[in-house]
């Protein structure tokens, strides 16, 4: 082979190589749109850019996770038995109370908001559901580090936000918001099955 031969042999093979890389790369791209390559980019990469079609159909025959994820949002939206999804509407009835730990009208929730500096109106919701126990975490509204977190879900003008809360606060809501304050924690854990 003469040297023009072999120039052009390493211009088309840098040609190919550099399609390639930047196909691989269009392919990733491809792939995170689909919910995929997060912590494998180098593994998408390599496989369309050292074996090239087939690599391109496999990203292309994988499923979209971001469409099942909305899909599945939208089932639990319209599943009328989750007793989570109906937290965001108005409670049914059979949703349990939550249980002051203090008597009601005892001044321990006045003397609560004058400790952390608080308001009443700080403690208007339109709902509270106490939704899971938690260990150890500060608290969204005294902002404290306490053992008797729960995580709750606040409902403030047609907004909701899941954030820990002490027992201390959700009595003080229950003082201020008798009628708004639902325990769904307890009744979750009476729904599950023996042997879980």
């Amino acid at each position: 082979m003469t040297r023009t031969h072999w120039l052009i042999l390493i211009v088309v093979f840098s040609v190919f190589v550099i399609w390639g890389f930047f196909a691989a790369k269009i392919m990733l791209q491809c792939a995170a749109r689909k919910g995929f390559a997060y912590g494998k980019e180098l593994n998408y990469f390599m496989m369309c850019f050292l074996f090239g079609l087939p690599g391109y159909f496999y990203i292309a025959s994988l499923p979209d996770l971001r469409v099942q994820r909305y899909l599945q949002r939208i089932v639990w939206l319209l599943d009328p038995n989750d007793p989570e999804k109906r937290c965001h509407e108005n409670p049914p009835t059979t949703f349990p109370k939550w249980q002051a730990e203090t008597p009601k009208k005892d001044g321990r929730a006045e003397a609560h908001l004058d400790k952390i500096g608080k308001t009443a109106d700080e403690y208007k919701c339109e709902r509270l559901i106490v939704v899971k126990k938690v260990h150890l975490d500060k608290c969204f509204m005294c902002n404290r580090s306490r053992k008797d977190i729960k995580t709750c879900r606040i409902i403030t003008n047609n907004t909701n936000n899941d954030v820990p809360v002490c027992t201390d606060c959700i009595n003080v809501f229950i003082e201020y918001n008798p009628e708004s304050v639902f325990d769904l924690d307890s009744l979750e854990t009476k729904q599950q099955p023996s042997g879980c």
